[in-house]
């Protein structure tokens, strides 16, 4: 796909490039990695509250429930080409 941006066009400057479409890029970039590490540590703790014997917990339902939503959005992501390798 093409698009076509009519203002603040992406302008390279020396030491990159800069502009809206730039902005909106690193902002999802950031969202990602955000859903990356957060998966990391749900993990860690859901592993934590297991070895406690801590599965039947709020707490452990409260993380499960959040790595399955973190999980479909990056299979959405995945979807649409949208993950890093």
């Amino acid at each position: 796909r093409r698009f076509i941006l009519e203002i603040d066009r992406p302008v390279q400057t020396g030491e990159g490039y800069t502009g809206d479409a730039i902005d909106v890029l690193a902002r999802f970039e950031d969202f990602y990695q955000d859903l990356i590490t957060d998966q990391k540590n749900i993990s860690d703790q859901l592993e934590a509250l297991r070895m406690s014997e801590k599965t039947k917990t709020l707490r452990y339902r409260e993380l499960f429930t959040q790595k399955l939503i973190n999980q479909s959005f990056l299979l959405h992501l995945e979807k649409y080409g949208l993950k890093e390798e």
